[in-house]
């Protein structure tokens, strides 16, 4: 997505070269094609949706980057979350960071400051252009571009106003723990493992906190996980309690 906005204008000027070019005059399909692709992409709802889109990706995609490393701690999971949802709510009040740089670029026919902003988001009738020198720093392929429109406008504001509330929604309700939780699931950290056989009879307690978070028979994940910890303890101790204390450990 982030590749198709910087070379959205490149893709669009390649398209009109396609259907444009005498070497495609008998290539029927090819022609059709490029301007079926360019019919759409050059329209100004298209755009805005793209840009759109990847300002709400944004937030997800630095939480999921943060939860896919190898040495995560679930114990910041809900500052994580928190982090992405406070980005989200950031964007019911305002857009997020590409929209605003195209409504620092984009210029308006007949309309200027918050009257073209309110043109372009609210899908009212008025031409919308953007300097091809926004993009292009040397040589332009024509001087700007100005967008088609959808027979069908697309309002952008009630569009935030729906997608948005969702979608914080949906992470709220998709990673449900709360500060206890985070705090029951932090004896998985390796440096909070028993160190002796005593003391796993109290540490099934704290695993039964979290055991039906994982779904499946509670009460058949502790002892299972109670088993392979007796058995790590006594078959291997000191391979055992080095892995506790590394960084990285290799059970």
């Amino acid at each position: 997505m982030d590749r198709l906005r910087k070379n959205y204008f490149v893709i669009l000027c390649h398209l009109e070269q396609i259907f444009d070019a005498e070497e495609f005059r008998r290539d029927r399909d090819t022609k059709l094609l490029a301007k079926g692709h360019h019919k759409e992409l050059a329209t100004l709802e298209t755009y805005l949706y793209t840009l759109f889109i990847l300002d709400v990706l944004e937030p997800l995609k630095i939480l999921s980057n943060k939860l896919q490393t190898h040495l995560y701690s679930i114990t910041q999971l809900q500052d994580d979350l928190n982090g992405a949802v406070e980005s989200l709510e950031k964007m019911e009040e305002d857009y997020g960071h590409h929209i605003n740089q195209f409504l620092r670029f984009a210029e308006c026919e007949d309309a200027v400051g918050d009257e073209c902003k309110s043109l372009i988001l609210e899908g009212k009738e008025g031409n919308v252009f953007i300097k091809m020198e926004t993009f292009f720093e040397n040589s332009q392929p024509k001087q700007k571009h100005i967008f088609t429109r959808r027979r069908k406008r697309l309002n952008f504001d009630e569009l935030k106003n729906i997608i948005i509330p969702k979608l914080i929604h949906h992470l709220k309700t998709s990673f449900p723990e709360d500060k206890e939780f985070v705090e029951h699931i932090s004896s998985l950290n390796p440096s909070n493992l028993p160190t002796g056989v005593s003391m796993l009879s109290e540490y099934s307690k704290k695993i039964e906190k979290i055991a039906p978070r994982f779904g499946g028979n509670s009460a058949r994940i502790v002892n299972e996980f109670i088993d392979i910890m007796r058995y790590l303890i006594s078959n291997d101790y000191q391979t055992y309690m080095a892995n506790i204390y590394l960084s990285t450990p290799d059970f």
